[in-house]
């Protein structure tokens, strides 16, 4: 079965055929007249599927009906999970045809959409099989009274997106995007509460506190001193979500499912994160992955 390059109102179409003359027989009344067709001789999904096949685990293969195509089935473990890839080919030549379908299977079940997703072979191979898994990389960090943090070289001449809320009216982290990684400047990085050294007295408002260790004075917003909040050591961070760009282009997963992602890749190296620890941070991951949509939604447009 060969592949034709048409020419139809100034657009091309790849038709699949043994001879031109079936071209135009089954195509011809949906053409201009005089309409250019030529074999189309871009064979490189060829080798994209040969390396695709040499780094998956081969399931199976089944002769389709027609008595002509054959189609084989393979395991590839990609980015976003378990991926199920078919292939199909032509059994009198053996040529390849140049898309190819897949179903991502994560924890032994389908996450959405449960049906077969149609797709170019050599844009699955960019968009899916190629594609380097995410990472969670705490770049730099530091504790409350330490060195401020220097902004990553990395990030030279390139702007924040905007801000993703962390704790409400409190801590909204800085952005930004460079190539396939998202980077966070977080200023409240799993920080601690301050207690009263021993000896001190415990039952003092929270002003008093703040004037005798901290030199800091507190607006008092009651008729009493004490406005019953604590005292925050703010730790600092510059986080980077390698490859998170792919996982967010892929529209098979909702927000929270990406969120929900890189809180596992995080929990690996923060251990022993509480459930409200772990709550706090899904929502903030997943007002992240909106904000990162977004931009590249505005980008593409």
């Amino acid at each position: 079965m060969k592949r034709w390059e048409v020419t139809y109102c100034g657009k091309l179409f790849l038709l699949y055929a043994d001879t031109m003359e079936e071209v135009k027989q089954q195509w011809g009344s949906c053409m201009d007249e005089g309409s250019n067709i030529k074999p189309w001789i871009n064979n490189r999904h060829v080798n994209l599927v040969k390396e695709i096949k040499d780094k998956s685990e081969f399931v199976g293969n089944k002769l389709c009906n027609n008595q002509r195509d054959m189609r084989e089935w393979y395991w590839a473990k990609c980015f976003c999970g378990d991926v199920l890839i078919r292939f199909a080919y032509d059994t009198s030549d053996g040529e390849y045809y140049s898309c190819c379908e897949y179903q991502v299977w994560k924890y032994n079940r389908f996450i959405n959409p449960i049906t077969w997703t149609i797709c170019d072979i050599e844009k699955f191979y960019n968009n899916i099989f190629a594609v380097d898994k995410m990472k969670y990389v705490e770049y730099s960090f530091r504790v409350y009274r330490q060195s401020k943090l220097s902004r990553p070289k990395e990030l030279k001449g390139i702007k924040s997106i905007g801000s993703a809320e962390f704790i409400p009216k409190h801590c909204n982290t800085q952005i930004f995007i460079k190539d396939n990684d998202v980077w966070i400047k977080h200023t409240d990085y799993f920080s601690r509460l301050w207690r009263p050294p021993a000896g001190e007295r415990i039952d003092m408002p929270l002003s008093y506190y703040l004037k005798k260790y901290f030199n800091k004075t507190k607006t008092e917003k009651f008729i009493y001193a004490d406005n019953w909040a604590g005292i925050v050591l703010r730790n600092e961070a510059w986080l980077k979500i390698e490859n998170l760009i792919p996982m967010c282009k892929y529209k098979e997963m909702n927000h929270l499912q990406v969120a929900r992602e890189i809180l596992e890749l995080q929990k690996r190296v923060i251990t022993g994160m509480s459930i409200p620890t772990e709550n706090e941070w899904e929502r903030y991951w997943e007002n992240v992955v909106k904000l990162v949509r977004n931009e590249i939604e505005i980008k593409e447009k």
